[in-house]
């Protein structure tokens, strides 16, 4: 079983070496075929991994496998290691299996772009970055497999280096994501500390011994919570996702779907025997999950750029899995995670499409009438709207209402996060069929008109989305070449397969019919003390299933309302409550707050030390005053050589003189 998990990392790793090596000899699509079938066959390995571990027996489905010993010394015991089980297991087949399908859908979307080999180099490194966090077997590994994934995301957001947004934002993202790196690395150390150990069975199996929020566990969990939130983009470290959108569509549909910004969802429910004994952490991870999503929906009623209303969409679901994973509902979060990655990358290959007829505009004021000139991608994508609005049958619905079920059930503070939970879910309904009504409904605008005519827009001048910037198509800037899915098979597959599963995907996990992902999390969530008891009785959880739905319903009728039936409703909104509009158009002024507390502090920092500490200290104290002592004491030298003989002489009779006076005073 843990040679085909092996395999499962083997496989991107060898596809990410073939076409970087070759990347000057891969002609036209070859290099994102070769890396897409990299992928496909770690979706096989994962495949046979799962049946493997599905013949294990109940209590052997926890299983560690040791390549190497990195370092075994003073305690310390860094070793290749991963650990298969239902949680790593479940996170690889949704990982590999989306991700297969982002390669086919980039294959046709990358095809004219200059930098189509170093993309799929990237986009292959990035996936075996990420399959290393979920499959590490300890916090050696866990801690190399999430820096990875920050740098492979730093390479993907910056892919278009010669825009200056695009390398602005990568570099952003690096930044937060070093500080969660920085937490987690020293959450390790206290955790560390208290076991020991880095193996995580090894940890685990300590946890219940050492009380319940033990300080240092509570500090080393607060700070692996760091981590979790840099990478998962929650407040406050939630500002460089939406500026992410700079990278290449595909990439954005990546990160959000199934991979980073889920890795902070995996690390506190792969943690969970720790946050049971430091509940104070765990409500700490609560609360900045529910705060995440009720923030980022507000945010996403006000933008504009269809891609980053998806984006604060991300960051308000994966609040809901952060609240469920801390407040005990791994299942239900894990259930959302899978069900999210369906609809998310759909919604985002969706966007890609209509994208690709605006030719590159990206801006919802700008379209509008695409719903009979794109049916294709307005069917996928209404089936993914339908599913991030909660609605029945579709999968969102039912992941959704099971978080809010269990957290409700913990009782206590918990019902507040459960009453923001469905207000989030009624704000989550209202954006997103704004985003649909106001992309496919309406007036067809002069690019869906020109489609109607069987002409796909093209602009004649390339511009950057974000600033307006005139761009060209030369490497390092997007290809010239636009494809909507209506017209590409393999968008069209990877479309049509995850718009399937974003309808379907719920009936693993239905109230007192299905039970399948809880079941099969069992053996990882075994001794939980929330796992089994968070079970809501069958009429308090279809009473809130059915409130859930009419939640949905009615923020699709008031979407309707405002941007169908009464055009004209959201300019008199915005005109009578323009404080409010202003709040959330600039994102509740996070970027100005995190600038005027760290970015700019930290700036005049290092223009001091450079400008002042440097050249008074440095330069003229240290550096200026060691030469200038030199150089006296060169001088002194200098005038003694004097050639006479006599002086010589003087000298050396007063030094031999003051040798004698210093051992007669000494003896």
């Amino acid at each position: 079983m843990t040679d085909f998990a092996w395999l499962v990392l083997a496989a991107p790793l060898a596809g990410m070496i073939i076409i970087a090596l070759g990347f000057k000899v891969w002609p036209g699509r070859l290099a994102g075929w070769i890396g897409t079938l990299a992928i496909f066959a770690s979706f096989v390995l994962a495949v046979i991994t799962f049946l493997k571990l599905q013949d294990a027996d109940e209590h052997h489905k926890q299983v560690a496998s040791t390549l190497f010993d990195y370092a075994n010394t003073v305690g310390v015991d860094a070793k290749l290691t991963i650990l298969v089980d239902p949680l790593s297991v479940m996170m690889i087949l949704v990982v590999t299996g989306v991700s297969t399908l982002i390669h086919l859908y980039s294959v046709t979307y990358m095809n004219r772009d200059e930098g189509i080999s170093r993309y799929f180099a990237y986009l292959n490194f990035f996936v075996f970055s990420m399959l290393l966090l979920v499959l590490a077997g300890n916090f050696f590994i866990l801690i190399i497999g999430w820096a990875f994934v920050g740098a492979a995301s730093y390479l993907l957001i910056s892919f278009w280096y010669r825009r200056k947004t695009a390398t602005k934002a990568g570099i952003k993202a690096f930044v937060i994501n070093v500080v969660g790196d920085i937490g987690l690395t020293l959450g390790t150390f206290f955790i560390f500390k208290h076991t020991g150990t880095l193996d995580f069975l090894g940890t685990f199996s300590q946890a219940g011994d050492i009380g319940t929020n033990n300080g240092d566990l509570v500090a080393g969990c607060v700070l692996l919570l760091v981590g979790a939130f840099a990478k998962s983009a929650q407040v406050p470290f939630h500002t460089w996702l939406a500026d992410a959108m700079e990278g290449p569509t595909p990439v954005s549909s990546l990160i959000h779907a199934a991979t980073m910004v889920t890795a902070g969802v995996y690390l506190i429910a792969r943690m969970w025997p720790l946050y049971e004994v430091t509940p104070a952490a765990a409500n700490v991870g609560a609360i900045v999950g529910c705060a995440t999503l009720i923030i980022a929906a507000t945010i996403a009623l006000a933008q504009t750029d269809i891609k980053r209303v998806i984006a604060y969409s991300t960051m308000s679901q994966i609040g809901y899995m952060i609240m469920a994973v801390s407040s005990g509902a791994y299942a239900a979060g894990m259930f959302h995670f899978m069900t999210h990655a369906f609809f998310k990358a759909l919604l985002f290959m969706g966007a890609g499409s209509v994208i690709g007829a605006m030719a590159g505009v990206q801006d919802m004021n700008k379209m509008g009438g695409f719903r009979k000139v794109l049916p294709f991608t307005f069917i996928t994508m209404l089936a993914g709207a339908l599913a991030l609005s909660g609605i029945p049958p579709f999968s969102g619905f039912f992941s959704k209402d099971e978080i809010l079920a269990d957290v409700a059930q913990r009782g206590g503070f918990h019902w507040i996060l459960f009453v923001i939970g469905y207000i989030g879910a009624f704000i989550t309904a209202v954006y997103t069929f704004r985003m649909m009504f106001r992309v496919f409904a309406g007036k067809r605008v002069a690019e869906a008109e020109e489609l109607a005519h069987g002409h796909l827009a093209h602009a004649e001048v390339h511009r950057n989305p974000t600033d307006g910037e005139v761009e060209d198509t030369d490497v390092g800037f997007p290809g010239p070449e636009h494809y909507i899915a209506e017209r590409a098979i393999p968008m069209k597959i990877a479309m049509g397969i995850l718009a399937i599963l974003a309808t379907i995907a719920g009936a693993l996990q239905i109230p007192t019919v299905t039970d399948a992902i809880h079941k099969f999390l069992t053996p990882t969530f075994e001794g939980s003390k929330y796992y089994e008891s968070l079970n809501p009785s069958n009429s308090f959880t279809f009473t809130f299933m059915a409130v859930g739905a009419v939640l949905g319903l009615l923020g699709i009728l008031l979407a309707w309302q405002i941007w169908v039936r009464r055009p004209g409703t959201s300019a008199r909104i915005q005109a009578r409550f323009q404080p409010v509009y202003t709040f959330l158009w600039n994102k509740w002024y996070f970027d100005e707050l995190l600038d005027a507390l760290f970015v700019k502090p930290i700036a005049w920092m290092g223009r001091f030390a450079n400008q002042t500490f440097e050249r008074l200290v440095i330069n003229d104290a240290i550096v200026g005053g060691t030469t200038m002592l030199v150089r006296a004491g060169s001088a002194a030298v200098r005038a003694a050589q004097s050639g006479l003989m006599r002086s010589y002489a003087a000298v050396l009779v007063l030094g031999v003189g003051g040798v004698a006076l210093y051992f007669l005073l000494q003896s």
